[in-house]
């Protein structure tokens, strides 16, 4: 069992019922990204509380009404995956943590409106300097230096800004000023079924806490990081989980085009390898938990979100194991707690996830997942992967793949799960 000293008095909860109370607490303030929300993250949806935070929730969630998230679901994601992976699966092998961080940052382009992010070459370019602001963004749970990480990020973010968000921005507002006789708002009854880009959006909502370029451009690298790198790692660990679970049950192989046991799988990895392990609160009172346990105000709690997910008393004895078809309590989620609950619950989950009958949508994570087996990929025989190095998130820094319509492939290295991360304040 590998454990963890925290550098602080943070009071960690690490079972389902605790953390499901203290996500859903109104006594309990989002604490997540302490040292970003001062700069990087200031004043974005995942780090406001209270009336602001509900404002900027219900304008933004008709960014995932369901007739977006069925045209991304079934069009623009899987269309840029089959465009963009057909090409990288010609030399017969690739990263495919390198190659669907770029299918994922179109994802997150379109969402977000970030014109002329089609070409291998562009996405390549947004995509590096998204890994620089994801270092911003997370550098509290990150073991290198943080000067060093806000150099390269401040670098980074006004090179975003330059090369991609503010053209996008000023052909936007060109667009709105030529089409001022519509006075349609963005959710009226006009647009309903017309897409939408978060982009537009903010510049039509300008009641939203005074929105200026400034807040968009913090906005958009909020939606630009929680779309397309975590989308990638998700799927790349989905991949991972799958054929090591094939590697021991051949006889799942007939399954494999079953979007119910492809989402089943997607969500099996999701609650084992959550995007995000480990979640911050402030108590902004001193209050109780359903459990008895009473927090102070102004006391650091930390949600583990790893320990929580494997909870044996929600998911059975075997919680740490990778089943595909485990079988959960009603109105326990399949995927754990790796999207949150209550208010600050993912805005991107069901995009993400797909509908509870799969029939209905399965998300997006499958959608890709599926155009990767349309094109016979499968894990490298003989490059095992390399985990990234200088973080307490897992994640893959290489996984090779081979795309071979007649091999009968088999993971490199048959590696077990790792173990549950258990936090202690010290």
């Amino acid at each position: 069992m590998t454990m963890f000293s925290g550098s602080d008095d943070t009071t960690w909860l690490e079972s389902y019922d605790e953390v499901c109370d203290a996500f859903a607490h109104p006594g309990l303030l989002q604490a997540s990204y302490d040292s970003a929300k001062r700069t990087i993250f200031a004043d974005v949806l995942v780090t406001l509380d209270g009336p602001e935070h509900v404002q900027r929730r219900r304008a933004e969630l008709a960014l995932v009404r369901p007739s977006m998230v069925a045209l991304f679901e079934v069009k623009l994601v899987p269309d840029a995956a089959r465009r963009l992976l057909t090409d990288f699966a010609r030399p017969g092998e690739a990263d495919l943590v390198e190659i669907l961080r770029i299918v994922t940052t179109e994802m997150a382009a379109d969402l977000i409106g970030l014109d002329d992010c089609k070409t291998v070459e562009r996405l390549d370019r947004l995509e590096r300097l998204t890994r620089k602001l994801h270092e911003e963004a997370t550098m509290d749970w990150s073991l290198r230096d943080r000067d060093e990480i806000m150099r390269g990020a401040e670098a980074a973010r006004e090179q975003y800004r330059n090369e991609f968000l503010q053209p996008s921005i000023d052909r936007r507002k060109a667009a709105l000023a030529a089409s001022a006789a519509s006075t349609a708002s963005a959710t009226g009854d006009a647009d309903k079924d017309k897409p939408l880009d978060l982009l537009s959006l903010l510049i039509r909502h300008r009641d939203l806490g005074d929105m200026n370029e400034a807040k968009m451009l913090r906005e958009s690298i909020h939606f630009l990081l929680a779309t397309g790198g975590t989308s990638a790692n998700a799927v790349v660990h989905a991949f991972d989980d799958y054929w090591t679970w094939l590697a021991d049950h051949p006889e799942d192989a007939a399954r494999m085009r079953d979007p119910a046991f492809l989402q089943r799988c997607v969500h099996e990895t999701l609650r084992l390898r959550p995007p995000t392990g480990f979640q911050r609160r402030t108590a902004g009172a001193d209050c109780t938990l359903k459990s008895g346990r009473v927090l102070r105000a102004g006391e650091r709690i930390g949600l583990n979100l790893i320990t929580s997910s494997r909870d044996p008393k929600v998911y059975g004895p075997d919680a740490d194991q990778y089943l595909p078809d485990r079988v959960v309590p009603r109105h326990v989620p399949r995927f754990g707690l790796a999207f949150g609950l209550g208010p600050h619950i993912c805005l991107g989950k069901r995009m993400s996830t797909g509908a509870v009958d799969p029939a209905d949508g399965a998300g997006v994570l499958v959608a890709l997942f599926e155009v990767l087996l349309d094109l016979h990929c499968c894990p490298h025989p003989t490059r095992c992967p390399v985990e990234q190095p200088g973080t307490m998130r897992h994640q893959f820094r290489t996984y090779m793949v081979k795309f071979d319509k007649g091999s009968a492939a088999t993971p490199a290295v048959h590696r077990p799960l790792p173990p549950v991360l258990h936090v202690e304040a010290g």
